[in-house]
């Protein structure tokens, strides 16, 4: 009974920090976009790409090979995005944040802008480039 109990708060301790890259969607318009992760080594069908409605979070453990190719919650994650404005589709943009993070959208149309939370729950703006091919 004992060595369960030990194994049982082993797999909680393990467990406890464990953390994902979040998307939210807090756009004040009614803005969508869609995101898709861009600098990983998987499968195109298996990395994370989401459409993100109004107030919409996504996630995805950093520990997830699909997430992440490295199991740990500081590496760069880049992502590709495509705003659906209220006028008008943006062309694509890139972002970056970490893996062990949160990516938050705010704003409108006419003045938007990300932050990106680190797994310590450090901020700081993120910048959203236009895609250049």
């Amino acid at each position: 009974m004992y060595s369960k109990l030990a194994l049982i708060f082993l797999i909680l301790a393990l467990f406890q920090g464990t953390q994902s890259f979040c998307i939210y969607n807090q756009f004040t318009d009614g803005s969508t976009f869609d995101i898709v992760q861009r600098n990983h080594r998987t499968l195109y069908t298996k990395v994370f790409k989401k459409h993100m409605s109004p107030e919409a979070k996504e996630c995805c453990p950093y520990t997830t090979f699909d997430c992440n190719p490295r199991p740990v919650n500081d590496d760069f994650v880049q992502f590709t995005l495509y705003f659906q404005w209220p006028r008008f589709n943006s062309r694509s943009h890139v972002v970056q944040c970490v893996s062990g993070g949160a990516l938050t959208f705010y704003g409108n149309e006419d003045n938007h802008w990300a932050e990106c939370t680190n797994a310590y729950g450090v901020s700081e703006r993120a910048v959203i480039e236009p895609f250049i091919e």
